[in-house]
């Protein structure tokens, strides 16, 4: 008696295996996409933890936090001071403090997207455009203060303090000013997105306007946003608006630095008005809504 030895698989064996194979690439991709998101929040929570040592190391040289941007003697934002404490000490003597933001002849510099601002979670590839000059983009910024218009519409009721965050516009800040406690008070929040236009739905199709990390109007102060993300003021604290609000891509969550240099999350849902007790550096609100 012969017997035959079966060398190949039949074609139902190769396409049931290939129907398992399927079915464990199927289980693996969205676990390798939620490794990846998560790695990608970290070195998002990272960025910020490099730019507050850059705060701190700032502050042991100049006795103060830098201002949030300066008018004289030409418009800088304030990424331009911390060059030199994150490891752009060659751009920073390229970028001198008399030359204009939009000037020109720095085109080639401020235009490169910097790695420590921009946030891996968030679209990739963006430019901001100014007229005919780019912008190397930027997913973190300074909240200079509590909008008016938001406090006349009542959300923070009831409203007696001071509105202003810890820096601004040729504001710098020393330590002892911010009466709230450092640990306390927000000094960079994620707005993650510019120059594109995310809302609560997401991805709008529109602009925000410049917000690169050499352009000094890129703060934002605590406005607010509609619910459906349609507008700015309103009780929307977090992940409504990105063209003036915090917005991050962390499942709905945006990174905030505190100026003792540690790091969390704040979610969309939460109070504008613990938010604004967040963003005061002198606000004296009461430790029970922190």
């Amino acid at each position: 008696m012969h017997h035959h030895r079966r060398d190949a698989f039949t074609l139902i064996e190769l396409l049931v295996v290939i129907a398992i194979i399927a079915i464990l690439i199927g289980f693996l991709l969205p676990a390798l996409q939620k490794v990846r998101t998560a790695a990608d929040k970290i070195s998002c929570t990272n960025n910020l933890k490099q730019l507050g040592l850059a705060f701190q190391n700032y502050y042991s040289t100049e006795d103060s936090l830098p201002p949030g941007s300066v008018t004289m003697p030409q418009p800088q934002a304030w990424p331009m001071f911390l060059l030199p404490y994150i490891e752009q000490e060659a751009l920073a003597k390229i970028l001198p403090r008399t030359t204009a933001w939009d000037d020109p002849t720095v085109q080639p510099y401020v235009s490169k997207n910097l790695p420590i601002f921009v946030c891996k979670n968030a679209p990739q590839g963006r430019v901001s455009k100014y007229f005919n000059l780019s912008f190397g983009v930027c997913d973190y910024t300074i909240i200079y203060d509590i909008d008016a218009g938001l406090i006349a519409l009542g959300y923070l009721n009831p409203w007696n303090g001071d509105p202003l965050g810890p820096i601004g516009e040729d504001r710098p800040c020393k330590f002892s000013q911010i009466t709230d406690g450092l640990s306390s008070t927000i000094l960079l929040g994620e707005v993650a997105g510019r120059p594109q236009f995310w809302n609560t739905a997401g991805y709008t199709g529109e602009e925000t306007g410049p917000a690169g990390w050499a352009v000094p109007n890129c703060f934002i102060n605590l406005d607010g946003a509609k619910e459906d993300g349609s507008d700015q003021y309103g009780p929307c604290a977090v992940n409504c608006y990105n063209k003036h609000e915090l917005y991050g891509f962390h499942d709905r969550a945006a990174a905030i630095l505190f100026c003792d240099g540690h790091i969390s999350l704040v979610k969309y849902g939460m109070s504008i008005k613990i938010l604004a007790a967040l963003v005061t550096r002198n606000g004296g609100e009461p430790d029970s809504e922190q």
